[in-house]
Parts: C-alpha cells; sequence; structure tokens
C-alpha cells in the first residue's frame, strides 16, 4: 500500500518505502507467515497464526484490530489430557509421602469416580500460615472431565503397605489395667 501510495514521489522516497517493505516481508517471514499470506494488493489480508501446540483455550485476551508487541501473551493454551491436583499435606505427614506414591484423587462433580495419580513433585516450601506442604499429582484426564481450578480430595497410599493385625474397636476389651 505504502509503494502504491508513492508512485508519484521522488526515486529516494520509494527506495525508502521498498526498503519498508523488505524489512517487513523479513519480520513476517520470521512468524511464518508467507508471502501467499500477504500478497493481497489494496485488500486487508487474513493473516492465520497456528499456535505451536494443541490444547484448550483458558484465557483469549485478542481482540479483533488489536495492536500486540512481540512477547505479549494473546492466547492462554494447555492440553488438559493430564493435569495436576495440588494437595496441602499436613507438616506431620509429609515425612511418609514419596515421589511415585500411588494417589487417588475424587472430585464433586463426579462423586462416584475415582482418577488414579502419582505424586510427582514435593514442593521444598512449608506455608507457615497453615503448616502444610504442598504436593503436586500428575493424573490422566483422556476424556477432560477434570477441569483447572476444580476442588478435589486426594489419598495419597504411604508405609509399605505389609500386612497388619487389625480388629474393630468394638472388639477390645477393656479390663482398667489393661487391653
Amino acid at each position: 500500500q505504502g509503494l502504491a501510495a508513492l508512485k508519484d514521489a521522488d526515486e529516494e522516497a520509494k527506495a525508502g518505502m521498498r526498503q519498508l517493505d523488505d524489512a517487513s516481508r523479513a519480520r513476517l517471514k520470521n512468524w511464518d507467515i508467507s508471502d501467499a499470506q500477504t500478497d493481497h494488493g489494496n485488500e486487508r489480508p487474513r493473516v492465520t497464526f497456528r499456535a505451536p501446540i494443541t490444547g484448550i483455550v483458558l484465557e483469549k485476551k485478542a481482540v479483533e484490530g488489536m495492536r500486540f508487541m512481540p512477547g505479549e501473551m494473546l492466547y492462554q493454551i494447555a492440553d488438559l489430557s493430564s493435569v495436576w491436583v495440588i494437595a496441602e499435606v499436613n507438616e506431620q505427614d509429609i515425612g511418609h509421602i514419596q515421589l511415585g506414591s500411588r494417589a487417588l484423587v475424587t472430585v464433586d462433580a463426579y462423586p462416584d469416580r475415582t482418577f488414579d495419580g502419582k505424586v510427582d513433585f514435593i514442593y521444598p516450601t512449608l506455608n507457615s500460615s497453615t503448616r502444610t506442604v504442598q504436593v503436586r499429582m500428575e493424573i490422566n484426564n483422556p476424556k477432560g472431565l477434570l477441569k483447572p481450578a476444580m476442588f478435589a480430595n486426594a489419598q495419597i497410599a504411604v508405609g509399605k503397605g505389609d500386612k497388619v493385625l487389625t480388629v474393630p474397636t468394638s472388639a477390645v476389651i477393656d479390663s482398667g489395667t489393661k487391653q
């Protein structure tokens, strides 16, 4: 458009506009936009930007006609086929949890379902106001049932899983001096 507008201008102005055109094309090429996508004569081109990953759009900040700068976030896209569940574990229980421990997670939205996962990170800091440590569990989510920001309950397997003898509390006879 700039070259067409300067058709009656002197050669120096036309050369400057050609230089600007070449620089603009080079910048677009760096963004993987081909010349075919930008050569539309005087009409305004529509350019499709493809995301480098597949996923669900969680946040859209881009609007039509918006100007943006390099590095600015236009969309927030996430792959939800696998999600993280962050649990708050009491300080006295954190010593029993190990990386790779099995976790069973339930959510209120699906009370009859449990989701299997495993502990993949134990945060290195303690929240001094709640006296808890965050533990991250990775859960497969192939059907997309689990959504970001859902509340969940987690049961994390601890210990070696050795067999122990258990009896109901009502079966213990208390004579006063021994049980």
